[in-house]
């Protein structure tokens, strides 16, 4: 049975990492959405450490409001993101 994590962040990324570094297993999956609005500088970061992990796996990008709607779609995409894999 795999475990499945999504992740939506748009800072942080020495906790995000942190929190990846924390959960990894053998049996889990990560799904990340960067929130657009994000510095560049985070993005980048990120890609560089996670984007060549085999169990890591990122959602289209897009706008959130905190609270808002915008969360519940990003994970609806986090969701799709998996499907497709």
């Amino acid at each position: 049975m795999k475990i499945v994590y999504l992740i939506l962040a748009h800072k942080n990324a020495d906790q995000v990492l942190r929190l990846y570094r924390r959960l990894k297993h053998p049996s889990a999956m990560f799904v990340f959405h960067f929130d657009q609005r994000c510095h560049p500088q985070f993005y980048s970061q990120m890609m560089a450490a996670l984007g060549d992990q085999p169990d890591c796996f990122f959602a289209k990008r897009m706008s959130i409001n905190w609270g808002g709607w915008g969360m519940a779609e990003a994970s609806l995409l986090c969701i799709q993101k998996l499907i497709e894999q």
